[in-house]
Order: structure tokens, then C-alpha cells, then sequence
């Protein structure tokens, strides 16, 4: 059966999309193709571990019009290419699904974010915008009843978001899928000469704790030799240029793989390696798990996290990091995990691979 992952604003390889989904797809006997956005003008199409993938060009995210067409082309690639099953990864692809019901073919709408909340509480979105989009949100999330066969929610936490029946609910979380980088990305980066190092991992914006990442190492420089480690897409102008700050980032966009290289590598000097989850304490964004915080389990790397309910109960169970309420107590060399690696298992991707087979089975 041929799959197609479609997305207006994710790149092919995007690490849930491609790494996760559609490589276990492909494993469990799934013909995959993977529709994203480039980070440069330019339609790229490529094939990466034989699935077939293609980057449209990137275009300016505030030009409504340009979000518009880039849906119809997509909705017309879709049709000609004549798959069995579409996974849907964005809200705006939603109004396809009626074209692509009159084909008979299965749609799946893969739920990200809360992306009612995100709109409601993110401080990029300017104030008089908001009440547009949200309109423009409900317009397409009326296609998912009428024309969606299944829901996949990334949270637990998202429970009846769509209020979609409950049979045909699946949740798939972010959890950490290993891989092996077919590239060598150079780490510009040399651990040994630090006490201790800040891993900053992920999308370099405020909301995601930029700022809070630069306040917690200028703070701790005070007390050890520490560098701030920033991997992640994105570009803020704000980080300061500092012999002790390594930024990397990729035209906008790092690659998974690197990310997976500096995970690789700072889990060997873990005793003094921390992980910051340190974010904005918006309503989206505490009551979420993000990708980070499954890499550094993954990996033993101990977190400092902002403190709020959710994170904190996990912490107990999991003994996993500090919140940032207890930032003066951190002491080298770094411990925590005490737990056996079987504790960490429902953590990792192999057990939400089940889920997702499973969820495409139903169909």
C-alpha cells in the first residue's frame, strides 16, 4: 500500500514525519513519500533511506494567499500520485481530505500541537490576528468529522481535542527514535576544556526558553567554567557572540542528524552536561512533553526544566533532572537516572511504533 505524509510547513525530514513515522511505516511493508517545505526557494526531490521525498519552496508563512496555493498544489500531487492512505501533519491541509474522500482514499489527520491553544497563548501571533485565525482553525478542523478516518494526537494531554470518535483515536507520542547519521556534521566544540556544559536543543525562539537558556548560563558561569551548547532551526538575533557560546544552526533548519551527533557526543561526558527545558510557562506548552525532553531521557542527560505540575510529578517518578526553583543546589559531577534502563523503555520510540501499525490496521 502507498502512504503519502504531507505537510505545508514541515521539511520532509522532519524528525516525527520522517524518522518516526514513515521509516516504521516502510518497515512494516508501506510503499512511503514524504511532501514537505524547503528552506530555500528552490523544489528539491530526493530519495533518503528509499523514501521517496519532495521539499516544495519555502515561502513567507505570513502571506495567507501563498499558504493557499501551496494546499492546492499539494491536493494536486496527492491526486496524481494515487495513494492508498494520506497523513495529514498540518490544520490547513484539512479541506483537501473532501477531494481526496471522492478518490476513496483513507486520510489520517496527525495532530502536532493544540493548535487552538497554541493560537490563544503563543505571543508571535499579533493580538488582532488571533480571532481570524481561530476562525480560519475551525473552518478546517469541521473536514476531520466528515471526511477523516482516523486522529493520531501526539499528547496525551490532547485527550477529545477533536471530540473524534474514540475508536478511531490514537495516541503516537514523541517519544526518542534512535538513529544511526549518515553524515559526519562537524562539533566545532571541545567539552574537556568545561566543567560544565548547557545543552540547548530545538527551536531557538523565546517561547522555547532562548532566553532563559542565556539568564541560566550567564548564572552558573559564576560558579563553574560553562559553555551554552545551542543546537536547534531557527535564527535569534539576541544570543550574544561569546567564546563559550557554540551555536548550530543550518540555513534555518538543522538536520536530525546533527542533533543526533551532539546527543551521541555529550552523552559520553554526561556528568557535566545538562539539558534545559527551560520554557516559556505558557498554557500550550506546560501541559506538553516536547521532543527534547525524550532525547535526554533517551540519552541519561539530566534536565534542569521549568518547574509547573506536570514536569514535577514526572521528575518524582523519574528522577530525571532539577526544576529550575532548585538551580542553586546543582552540584558536580552530575547524577541522576538512578533508574534501570527498563524503567525508560515506554519512553523510547519502539513501543509508539506499535500504536501507529496499529493505527494504520484499523483502516
Amino acid at each position: 500500500m502507498k502512504v503519502v505524509h504531507a505537510s505545508i510547513l514541515n521539511p520532509p525530514l522532519h524528525p516525527r514525519i520522517f524518522y518516526k513515522h514513515s521509516l516504521s511505516l516502510q518497515k512494516a511493508g508501506y510503499q512511503v513519500q514524504v511532501i514537505g517545505l524547503n528552506s530555500t526557494p528552490e523544489q528539491v526531490e530526493y530519495f533518503q533511506n528509499d523514501i521517496h521525498c519532495l521539499a516544495l519552496p519555502h515561502f513567507d508563512r505570513s502571506n495567507f494567499y501563498a499558504r493557499y496555493q501551496r494546499r492546492r498544489k499539494i491536493q494536486n500531487i496527492i491526486l496524481s500520485d494515487k495513494p492508498d492512505i494520506v497523513h495529514l501533519h498540518t490544520p490547513e491541509l484539512l479541506p483537501i481530505c473532501a477531494a481526496l474522500k471522492k478518490q476513496g482514499i483513507k486520510v489520517i489527520y496527525d495532530v502536532h500541537e493544540n493548535y487552538a491553544k497554541n493560537i490563544r497563548f503563543a505571543k508571535y501571533y499579533p493580538q488582532y490576528l488571533k480571532p481570524f485565525l481561530l476562525q480560519y482553525l475551525r473552518y478546517c478542523q469541521s473536514f476531520v468529522h466528515k471526511y477523516v478516518d482516523a486522529v493520531i494526537y501526539a499528547e496525551q494531554s490532547y485527550d477529545n481535542y477533536l471530540q473524534f470518535k474514540s475508536d478511531r483515536v490514537f495516541y503516537v507520542l514523541n517519544a526518542y527514535q534512535p538513529i544511526e547519521p549518515a553524515k559526519s556534521y562537524e562539533l566545532n566544540f571541545n567539552p574537556d576544556t568545561y566543567e560544565l556544559i548547557l545543552l540547548y536543543t530545538g527551536n531557538i525562539a523565546k517561547e522555547w526558553g532562548i532566553l532563559n537558556a542565556l539568564k541560566t548560563w550567564k548564572l552558573l558561569q559564576k560558579r563553574y567554567k560553562t559553555a551554552l551548547v545551542i543546537a536547534g532551526s531557527g535564527i535569534f538575533t539576541d544570543i550574544p557572540i561569546h567564546s563559550d557560546i557554540y551555536v548550530y544552526p543550518h540555513q534555518n533548519y538543522l538536520p536530525y542528524e546533527h542533533i543526533v551527533r551532539l546527543l551521541t557526543e555529550m552523552c559520553k561526558v554526561k556528568e557535566k552536561v545538562l539539558g534545559l527545558m527551560l520554557y516559556e510557562p505558557l498554557p500550550n506548552i506546560m501541559e506538553c512533553l516536547p521532543t527534547k525532553w525524550f532525547e535526554f531521557v533517551y540519552y541519561r542527560i539530566p534536565i534542569l526544566y521549568t518547574a509547573n505540575t506536570y514536569w514535577d510529578n514526572l521528575n518524582q517518578r523519574l528522577d530525571f533532572g532539577l526544576s529550575d526553583l532548585h538551580i542553586d543546589s546543582i552540584q558536580l559531577p552530575l547524577v541522576y537516572y538512578r533508574r534501570s534502563s527498563e524503567w525508560y523503555e515506554e519512553y523510547t520510540w519502539q513501543n509508539q511504533q506499535k500504536v501507529l501499525v496499529q493505527a494504520y490496521a484499523s483502516l
